[in-house]
């Protein structure tokens, strides 16, 4: 058995996230609200705390329990049957099948817990061969607003509010640029919230195929209609409508949570959410819709308008942009491809070609594809001779289309380069 851990920023989606993945026969989710249960994190800091109590044990200043306070089945089986601790990733398994049994899931493969922050789970990964990470990531200003309305209803403070607004929402996008940072590698993986509401069947495929395992249409049904099907405990739970979840900020943020979203624009366009002030023009709002603010950028400058310098920067900086959500190709438009920064040769070699769309096409939905599991929001192409070969534009066009989901106006943006004067002797 393998054990996956959810890393996300307090009102994000987890529990909802959670409810959808109780509903695969493979996957142990301890199907109680508020879906808290941290099992094999527990047994992970009792390991290193070397006590076999059933108390709550502290790690790295976080406390964790052998279950929830309600699951009574869960603590009499552990208090009936001593774990031990001596194999760490063993006695998890010992309590996960126990929690197989209890959720009538013989042949579950995959523990699924709720971690507690991102340290842990690096630890445990290092720790337990197979460990699997999944970062959920939601815009940072609906993660904001939903805490203020969530602490509002109940009454109490919580989730970094206690520090002041403007420290709460430094809080949230530290959090997401270092999830986004962690989520490389075939043992972590990125989704969005908005991408688990508005399209919550590729999203789960997604996360099925994560796992290694085959997507069947009838549990991706039954796992995404959780998105429909709303208990007592979970409408207690949320503070808004799934549909008014996605944009919450644009209703609900007054002046004083705008200009705090204004002040680290930067910060939450490097976390994949592009930020406008409200009456931005009608172009920054389309960009907007198009794919959670994902944008291919095409510079095609004119010879000897600085071309070569923009990408020499392009290349040298690739990586950095990268973290920073933009994406650099290589010079065949592979997404991690060699020499960064400028598609010249493939734009001409592409011009001789009868396929010239087609092949786009299926580059640019590589590109894409990228994009999406290392939640980038910008590409960056470079090709100054493109202003030679005006017959490709058409095929860039049409392919950027397909890439940014044929939405109005969220084909792409052309960027020339030019200069006042030609440069000496030409």
């Amino acid at each position: 058995m393998d054990f996956t851990f959810v890393a996300s920023y307090g009102r994000s989606g987890s529990t909802l996230l959670m409810r959808m993945l109780g509903q695969h026969p493979a996957f142990l989710v301890r199907s109680l609200f508020p879906y808290e249960t941290r099992s094999a994190q527990f047994v992970y800091a009792a390991t290193h705390a070397q006590t076999v109590a059933l108390a709550n044990v502290t790690y790295k200043n976080v406390s964790y329990d052998a279950a929830q306070a309600n699951d009574a089945g869960l603590l009499q089986w552990i208090g009936e049957n001593p774990v031990d601790l001596s194999g760490s990733k063993s006695a998890a398994e010992q309590v996960y099948g126990r929690i197989a049994e209890l959720e009538g899931k013989p042949d579950g493969r995959f523990g699924i817990e709720k971690s507690f922050g991102i340290d842990m789970l690096l630890d445990i990964a290092k720790d337990w061969p197979g460990t699997r990470a999944l970062y959920l990531l939601r815009d940072p200003r609906s993660v904001y607003m939903s805490v203020k309305a969530f602490n509002r209803k109940r009454g109490t403070g919580g989730f970094g509010e206690e520090a002041g607004d403007e420290e709460m929402y430094r809080r949230i996008l530290h959090f997401m640029r270092r999830a986004r940072a962690q989520a490389k590698g075939e043992h972590a993986l990125a989704i969005r919230y908005e991408d688990l509401v508005n399209a919550p069947e590729p999203t789960l495929e997604k996360i099925v195929a994560f796992h290694g395992l085959e997507s069947e249409p009838d549990v991706i049904a039954r796992m995404a209609a959780i998105l429909t099907h709303q208990d007592a405990q979970s409408a207690n739970h949320s503070t808004v409508s799934l549909e008014k979840s996605l944009d919450r900020w644009k209703d609900e943020a007054t002046e004083h949570d705008f200009a705090i979203f204004q002040k680290h624009a930067r910060r939450s366009l490097m976390v994949g959410y592009p930020h406008r002030a409200p009456g931005a023009e009608a172009a920054g709002e389309v960009l907007d819709g198009c794919l959670g603010g994902r944008l291919l950028i095409v510079h095609a400058g004119a010879t000897e308008c600085g071309s070569a310098t923009i990408q020499e920067h392009l290349a040298v900086n690739a990586a950095a942009l990268g973290e920073q959500g933009v994406l650099v190709p290589g010079h065949d438009l592979s997404p991690e491809g060699a020499s960064p920064g400028d598609q010249n040769d493939l734009m001409e070699a592409l011009a001789q070609r009868e396929d010239a769309g087609p092949e786009l096409t299926r580059l640019f939905g590589a590109l894409a594809a990228h994009m999406e599991t290392h939640t980038q929001s910008r590409a960056v192409i470079s090709a100054d001779r493109l202003s030679r070969l005006p017959g490709l534009a058409p095929h860039i066009a049409a392919a950027a289309a397909a890439m940014c989901g044929a939405r109005p106006g969220c084909s792409g943006r052309w960027l020339p380069t030019w200069r006042r004067t030609p440069s000496p002797g030409r």
